[in-house]
């Protein structure tokens, strides 16, 4: 186990950005949402988790891939409110 990177946070915070997505289109991506942005911020949370364990375990490709699913988490989320207070004026 210790020679496999653990990649499980970081895809559990892929599916949250992907239902913020889902969310988002229920409502209109022209509207944003906020409850869209929520669970995007949510997959911060085992984003970080995900670069945590690549830092502990060394490795390059897992550190990488949690370091762009935490930004992709806060771009979808900062979008999603931008949008969302752009509609409402």
């Amino acid at each position: 186990m210790a020679d496999q990177p653990s990649r499980t946070p970081t895809f559990v915070s892929l599916g949250l950005i992907f239902t913020a997505l889902v969310i988002s289109a229920i409502g209109g991506f022209s509207e944003g949402s906020v409850l869209g942005a929520i669970v995007a911020g949510v997959a911060i949370v085992p984003a970080a988790i995900g670069m945590w364990q690549g830092m502990q375990e060394k490795t390059q490709g897992s550190l990488a891939l949690a370091i762009g699913t935490f930004l992709l988490a806060l771009l979808v989320a900062g979008i999603l409110v931008v949008l969302k207070v752009v509609s409402l004026f």
